[in-house]
């Protein structure tokens, strides 16, 4: 049998027994076996015999004669064999139970498949000592670098009177199978003829491999070289994911191989810019961030988060998921791959729609706003009103990034999670997921409550949980709510607050309620509670008035759009207080009209037309003035200088007033 040089190299380390079991299980594994797993790992990069080869020459390559002259035959001989046994995991369908495993849970868990098979078949392998097949399998079992190796297993075993250093093997097993990534893993032949490259998580492997030319060991420099080239911007992200990945392998073995007297201490990057000709020498280690991860693990990311969220039928914020996945590919000049994740965006949304009550979630914006970006991917022209709504939506989403990046980790608001999530932007976005349980922690007492039992708060967080899908903490915290009802829902620190707090309770049972409108005898006692203190409705707090009465106006009207069965006297006794409200409106200045525009956004279920329309003209007159007013910033989105929740307030009413605008040609045609 022919052997390459640095096959040779380690087996003249063996006496002829061990070699006989070297070439056994080399004879078993390359007959067949590992060409079998190779040709089933077509989204990868090979995993068959020219892998097991290459691991071989890093073994070689990494290992100088002044340590392979002192390690012990049998250490060379696990080495050898683990070389061929490393992945035989993957061969595996069922686990050590026989439970069937999908082709996913194959390749996480190939590992400890991998070392069940070697500890059961290792006869069949060609390892008659089982003791030997189990430090093999060991070895094998520690070259996924989630396994720690001294917590494992021994750090010394022995073989009949041999000792083994086995936390040294597993070591360079596991750094020479990492460093088995360079072009020779992926020929280009290979690449072109038999890898399907069409899921983008495999084409990132592959391109990886192209992008580095060859990893060499230099003892005398206690380096590791790398050495590589890119020629674009997405190439060289691949390239820093890469290496990144490399420093971790590295870093979780150095210890033990400068305690074996393999002095690597860096790793060394000699890279080259195809474009400008440019090289690079670093030492250090590539500092990744979100934002300059390759684009397919992004995307890989966000295609996971939408499939949690689809488990849990939760299609308006999957379809969020989409909507990033879609900035993403534009941001990176992808516009041609972008267009699938808006069809799949407005599948979502479809599948959203009709669930879920009037207002929540703006669906007719997101479907609408969606359907736009679907037209300019199609490069199909859009009309006078198209252009005006999407100018206004894209702008509002910009507010709306800037507050997720930059606000929301340092102001918890329970407003701003209620705007947040109720534009359904996904609980599992960065900056939404890290800031909502330290704000939970902080804030929610074990009762449900909130800030010193406080209505208002409690409130709010039963709105938000309920949007979010927490349906134990809504329970939890409304529960207490209803408790309170022989406080008017107006109490914090026993002090009785504006009527304010109780509307904000009326809207808390909307959203918890719907769709079993039968159980709304709460809400209806909550309303004639409401009406019988109008008088009394701002006469608490020493806020705007104005303020005040939109917030109790607000949930009235939602009343008469959600429960269109009420009793005719309610609905009247509501129109009149939605029609003293507008004559406040009108007289109101100018930035108190854009504070509570809200108020005045029920013209659909005004019976008298001349009105109808004078609703409708003083929204569009106040909608018009936020749309130019100079303060707002163009580029973050953020209106002036004011607080968070101005800028958060004025953007809601910007979205209730689309939201109604197309309700309405919705119904009229």
């Amino acid at each position: 049998m022919n052997f390459t040089y640095h096959e040779e190299r380690l087996l003249q380390r063996l006496d002829e027994d061990q070699k006989a079991i070297y070439l056994d299980v080399k004879h078993k594994l390359s007959g067949g076996a590992l060409n079998f797993s190779s040709a089933n790992l077509r989204h990868y990069t090979d995993h068959g015999c020219q892998h097991s080869k290459n691991i071989i020459i890093q073994i070689s390559s990494m290992i100088p004669d002044s340590i392979l002259e002192n390690m012990r035959s049998f250490e060379i001989l696990i080495l050898l064999c683990s070389a061929w046994l490393h992945d035989i995991g993957l061969l595996a369908e069922k686990d050590e139970k026989g439970c069937n495993l999908s082709g996913k849970e194959i390749r996480e868990r190939h590992h400890e498949l991998g070392r069940f098979v070697i500890r059961e078949m290792h006869d069949e392998l060609g390892i008659d000592d089982e003791g030997l097949a189990d430090i093999i399998a060991n070895v094998c079992y520690c070259h996924r670098r989630k396994i720690s190796i001294n917590e494992y297993m021994e750090e010394i075993d022995r073989i009949q009177t041999e000792e083994v250093r086995q936390h040294f093997l597993a070591a360079i097993l596991r750094l020479a199978d990492a460093f088995d990534t360079t072009s020779m893993r992926m020929p280009a032949i290979l690449s072109k003829l038999f890898w399907d490259t069409s899921e983008e998580i495999s084409q990132i492997h592959l391109t990886a491999c192209k992008l580095i030319q060859a990893i060499t060991y230099e003892i005398r420099c206690n380096s590791i070289v790398v050495r590589a080239h890119f020629k674009n911007e997405e190439e060289e992200r691949i390239l820093q994911w890469k290496i990144a990945s490399l420093f971790k392998e590295f870093e979780s073995v150095k210890e033990i191989l400068i305690k074996n007297r393999l002095l690597y201490l860096h790793i060394q990057q000699k890279i080259k810019n195809l474009e400008t000709e440019e090289e690079i020498e670093s030492t250090e280690k590539p500092l990744l961030t979100r934002e300059n991860l390759p684009t397919a693990l992004s995307l890989e990311e966000w295609r996971q988060r939408e499939n949690f969220h689809i488990q849990r039928k939760e299609y308006i914020f999957a379809a969020d998921c989409c909507w990033k996945s879609y900035q993403l590919l534009l941001e990176r000049d992808g516009e041609a791959y972008a267009l699938k994740y808006i069809n799949k965006a407005i599948k979502h949304i479809k599948a959203t729609e009709g669930y879920y009550p009037d207002r929540r979630y703006f669906l007719r914006i997101l479907h609408k706003y969606y359907s736009i970006l679907k037209k300019n991917l199609e490069n199909l022209k859009l009309n006078k009103e198209e252009q005006v709504f999407f100018e206004d939506i894209s702008f509002i989403q910009r507010t709306l990034d800037t507050i997720e990046k930059e606000y929301l980790s340092r102001c918890h608001s329970l407003y701003i999670y209620s705007l947040l999530f109720g534009m359904g932007r996904s609980p599992l976005r960065k900056a939404i997921r890290t800031a909502w349980p330290d704000f939970k922690e902080k804030n929610v007492e074990k009762d449900g409550s909130l800030h010193s039992d406080c209505c208002l708060c409690t409130a709010n967080y039963v709105i938000v949980s309920t949007l979010i899908g927490e349906k134990k903490e809504a329970e939890r915290s409304f529960e207490w709510l209803l408790n309170q009802e022989n406080n008017e829902w107006r109490t914090q620190n026993n002090i009785k607050r504006g009527f304010d707090y109780t509307s904000l309770c009326l809207n808390a049972l909307f959203e918890w309620y719907y769709p079993h409108h039968d159980n709304s005898r709460e809400i209806l006692e909550i309303v004639n509670l409401l009406l019988r203190n109008r008088a009394a409705w701002g006469n608490i707090r020493h806020l705007s008035r104005m303020n005040t009465l939109t917030d109790i106006i607000f949930p009235l009207g939602l009343l008469s759009v959600r429960y269109p069965g009420l009793r005719e006297d309610i609905h009247k006794a509501i129109e009149k207080e939605i029609l003293a409200f507008l004559e406040n409106f009108q007289n109101a200045a100018n930035v108190d009209q854009e504070e509570s525009l809200r108020g005045i956004l029920f013209f659909d279920k005004v019976t008298n037309e001349k009105i109808q329309r004078k609703m409708k003209e003083l929204a569009k007159e106040t909608i018009n003035r936020i749309r130019h007013d100079p303060n707002w910033n163009r580029k973050t989105g953020m209106w002036g200088s004011e607080t968070l929740s101005k800028t958060g307030n004025r953007v809601y009413n910007w979205l209730l007033f689309w939201e109604l605008i197309l309700k309405i040609d919705e119904n009229e045609t």
